[in-house]
């Protein structure tokens, strides 16, 4: 071989060494660029995911404290048309005794009054002599003394507005809660008036709240029991969450961090003032809330 050719191939075979480690160059390039942009792909996905969980928060959050406000100012409401029904000439009349035609227009006050307020169960007044009127009439045992029961008792006692806490009717299914207001004559106690307020009303209250795609909303009473509760085979029995049966003794409203079943879940809640009830509003991406 002559030294010509010698250098041919040699220059030869440097120019395919310079061309694989071009080659092998943009590979790198490529393939480092492609891990940049993965992972600033990824982080800012993740970075949006944390604003959309963070906006998702603080919105329920929002949503269930309006909400409560909302239904604990119906609370003020009842209150109100409690306090002019005792003021009724009718009503102030049975406080000074038995008359058959005060008795009659008493009961024509009552059933009016529970005809035009559809949240009212019951209303009886109960007086200091042991009388007992309620509407609508019922069959009441004999003996009945109005003045030793805790409707009666806890008004006087407090001589003001007085709730009871909540409870399911057994019979039909319905929360129930009551409400008693002490009457006065001649600057004594002589009576208590009280309605039980069905409080349905809520759950068309907490039916327009929205938690994302999948959140639920419940209320549960001072003892963590489920008054209401998408599942109503729930409701009744005590929140099947261990780390919300207690809720009622925190602030009077927050976001709680827990897990349930192996999901990451938030529970945004609101106590619902003289109702003794908590609202409760469960984000859950992947299960939409307890099942």
């Amino acid at each position: 071989m002559t030294e010509i050719s010698k250098k041919g191939h040699k220059k030869k075979a440097n120019g395919c060494l310079i061309l694989v480690i071009v080659v092998a160059v943009l590979i790198l390039i490529s393939f480092v660029a492609a891990i940049y942009f993965a992972s600033y792909r990824y982080l800012t996905l993740r970075q949006e995911s944390k604003k959309a969980s963070e906006h998702l928060m603080k919105q329920s959050e929002q949503k269930i404290q309006q909400a409560a406000q909302s239904i604990a100012k119906s609370a003020g409401d009842f209150e109100e048309r409690i306090d002019t029904l005792s003021k009724s000439v009718e009503i102030q009349k049975l406080l000074e005794g038995e008359d058959k035609e005060v008795v009659e227009a008493a009961r024509k006050i009552f059933q009016d009054y529970k005809e035009t307020n559809q949240e009212i169960k019951a209303i009886f007044l109960g007086t200091a002599d042991k009388r007992m009127y309620i509407y609508p009439e019922m069959e009441l045992p004999e003996g009945y003394d109005p003045t030793s029961r805790s409707w009666y008792t806890n008004a006087v006692q407090k001589n003001e507005f007085t709730w009871s806490d909540s409870y399911v009717d057994i019979a039909t299914g319905e929360v129930l809660i009551t409400l008693s207001l002490p009457m006065h004559h001649n600057n004594e106690i002589k009576g208590v008036l009280s309605v039980d307020l069905n409080l349905g009303f809520i759950v068309e209250e907490i039916k327009e709240i929205s938690l994302g795609k999948n959140g639920n909303v419940m209320i549960t009473d001072q003892n963590g029991i489920l008054l209401m509760h998408p599942d109503k085979a729930l409701i009744g029995m005590p929140i099947p969450v261990d780390a919300l049966k207690n809720i009622a003794d925190l602030g009077d409203m927050g976001l709680i961090k827990y897990t349930y079943q192996g999901v990451n879940q938030i529970a945004a809640y609101s106590k619902i003032d003289k109702f003794n009830l908590t609202l409760i509003g469960l984000i859950n991406k992947e299960q939409g809330g307890i099942q």
